[in-house]
């Protein structure tokens, strides 16, 4: 299911008759019966969700457009997703002693998530003429660190697996239309 609108503020006086705001939410129900993980006890799952696909997502944008001047702040987020069921360092077998000389085998085949995730971005674009464009965008500007999760644990627990830093960019850049 996905909801969106748009619209521009268009009655109000000039300059402020540029402004305009978007947003959207979709919902996402998702189980892939032939993507099997193994649980950290070896008991075999078949209710994974669809690789790559969050449960929920949504867009949150600022804009403003009049005349030569366009400006955009907008805000993206998207639950955790499935990225494995089987990765490398979350597969295998293991032994487990629960007292001395009692060792069970078992196999394993843990999932990997990424976790919740959203970031804030800035672009504008300044066109003086009908050949020269001159822009100006900023990315993750609230410097979100992306996290991944490892499941198969009791009552379902996921704890963080690694940590990614994108860090905040800027890119300006000059274009010439001839």
């Amino acid at each position: 299911m996905e909801l969106g609108a748009r619209t521009f503020f268009d009655r109000l006086p000039s300059p402020w008759n540029g402004l305009g705001i978007e947003g959207n939410y979709t919902y996402i129900d998702s189980k892939n019966p032939g993507d099997r993980y193994i649980d950290i006890n070896g008991v075999p799952h078949f209710d994974a969700p669809v690789q790559g696909l969050s449960r929920n997502n949504y867009n949150l944008t600022g804009m403003y457009e009049k005349g030569p001047i366009s400006v955009r702040l907008a805000y993206s987020w998207r639950s955790k997703y499935l990225m494995s069921t089987n990765s490398n360092g979350t597969n295998g077998d293991y032994t487990y002693y629960s007292a001395p000389g009692t060792g069970t085998f078992t196999d394993i085949s843990l999932p990997i998530y990424s976790d919740d995730y959203g970031t804030l971005d800035f672009g504008s674009t300044y066109r003086p003429n009908a050949h020269l464009a001159v822009s100006l965008e900023l990315s993750n500007l609230t410097d979100e660190v992306a996290k991944t999760l490892q499941g198969g644990y009791v009552n379902n627990a996921k704890y963080v697996r690694s940590w990614f830093m994108t860090d905040r960019r800027a890119e300006l850049s000059l274009r010439y239309n001839f």
